[in-house]
């Protein structure tokens, strides 16, 4: 089930998805263009942002290509965080609330 998605502008971080009840997710980076890096953060509770939420950092990822992330166990009130250098990259977060 898609839970969320988003495309942000270039080097901005948004919200892809605030869980509001516990779940089971996968991410997917997709670049619709040139090569970049994007970075994936999981927020507990929605806390603003630090280091130590970042799952993936600035990871290189191909034009024209696709990377899902391992499954994340996510607790309600959590989010998932997203940004790419280019805003080329659409972010989908699928999974099941439980």
């Amino acid at each position: 089930m898609i839970l969320g998605h988003t495309q942000p502008a270039a080097t901005t971080l948004v919200d892809a998805y605030t869980a509001a009840a516990p779940a089971v997710v996968k991410i997917v980076a997709a670049n619709r263009a040139a090569a970049t890096e994007f970075r994936i953060a999981l927020a507990p509770l929605g806390a603003a942002d630090a280091a130590d939420h970042y799952v993936v950092y600035d990871k290189p990822i191909e034009a024209n290509d696709a990377l899902v992330s391992a499954a994340v166990d996510l607790e309600t009130g959590d989010v998932v965080r997203v940004r790419s250098t280019s805003g080329s990259v659409v972010f989908q977060v699928n999974g099941i609330e439980v």
